[in-house]
């Protein structure tokens, strides 16, 4: 996993150096705007922090299961409320500030196989979702897509007493490593050209493409970044929320384990 996050890194930086200057990617988490109190984060908030942002990331569409088209999840706000609207006008006072719509970002809970099953849909089916992004992107002005791809997350780690540990390391002997997804290797390569096929059908209309790597899923399985970055305008490492009640209510932790360390030191 450190070996694919610096790889990442790595690419992405010689990637990056054609850019005028640093990146500032902020991401906006819609369903903010419905928390109480101080975690609530409404749309008039967001001028707040936009000033400083290169680009501004709209979270979260998702992907209808059976035509894999891209969707709204939340309809009444994104459409009938028109925050998709709300937020690209924002471009008028601030131009030089990119906006893109993120597909996934763990919020498209219902029917959580079907990103995978985007990838062994064949090519008419993934037809269906690189049009209706790009359509979606044209009708609400976004400038690009980014894609939060939801993999199949590693297991999260039980905690065990030194016996229970020894029984573990015990038994791995004989049965190996847990394995999340058996298809990995294709669903690397499959997902490959996904990315490749969404830029050629994005460069025409200038439209952008970048990729969130979500936490908990092993990136080396699903991820050839040598193939994919010169496909993506920029990759960002979500690292956070690595470890979280809902995850694994046995494990306390920081959410965003990443040591103070060059080898992680990307700026």
């Amino acid at each position: 996993m450190k070996f694919w996050l610096n790889l990442f890194a790595i690419a992405a930086l010689g990637h990056l150096t054609l850019a005028l200057g640093p990146n500032m990617i902020c991401y906006y988490d819609a369903a903010s705007e419905e928390r109480q109190g101080a975690a609530k984060f409404a749309l008039p908030d967001i001028e707040t922090a936009i000033q400083f942002c290169t680009h501004f990331v709209y979270g979260y569409a998702g992907i209808n299961p059976e035509t894999f088209e891209v969707i709204s999840l939340n309809t009444q706000r994104d459409l009938q409320r028109r925050h998709f609207a709300t937020v690209t006008a924002l471009k008028e006072r601030y131009p030089n500030t990119k906006f893109l719509l993120s597909v996934g970002g763990d919020k498209d809970l219902q029917n959580p196989e079907k990103y995978v099953n985007l990838l062994e849909a064949g090519r008419e089916k993934q037809n269906k979702f690189i049009e209706s992004a790009r359509e979606v992107l044209r009708s609400y002005n976004f400038d690009g897509l980014d894609l939060a791809f939801q993999f199949p997350r590693n297991k999260p780690r039980k905690v065990h007493s030194d016996v229970g540990q020894a029984w573990k390391s015990f038994k791995k002997l004989f049965t190996g490593d847990f394995v999340v997804d058996e298809k990995a290797a294709d669903h690397k390569e499959q997902f490959t050209d996904l990315v490749k096929d969404l830029k050629a059908a994005f460069t025409p209309y200038n439209m952008m493409l970048s990729l969130t790597v979500l936490p908990n899923v092993n990136s080396s399985w699903y991820f050839n970044a040598p193939a994919i970055i010169d496909s993506l305008d920029f990759v960002t490492l979500a690292a956070f929320d690595f470890t979280t009640p809902e995850r694994n209510p046995e494990e306390a932790d920081y959410i965003f384990p990443m040591l103070r360390s060059m080898k992680y030191r990307l700026m």
